[in-house]
């Protein structure tokens, strides 16, 4: 199983890439996400563990799955 820091750097490293393939800034996200801009960049740098909540509310502004952010949980670092 992978530890919480593991599980932070994946989610955080899925989020970058998917608002980058998106071309939108932390900035930009997070006024469509209705949350604050510190918290996209924490949860990008893996520094936090997001809620589902705000997960949904994260994927839906990107118009992707939930599901893409969780993506190579059940995979090696």
């Amino acid at each position: 199983m992978k530890t919480k820091e593991e599980i932070q750097k994946i989610i955080g490293l899925n989020l970058k890439r998917e608002r980058d393939n998106a071309g939108i800034s932390q900035f930009d996200l997070a006024i469509r996400a209705e949350l604050h801009r510190n918290m996209i960049d924490l949860i990008e740098r893996g520094k936090t563990m997001p809620t589902v909540y705000t997960l949904l509310k994260i994927a839906d502004s990107l118009e992707i799955e939930v599901n893409v952010l969780l993506s190579s949980l059940n995979k090696s670092l």
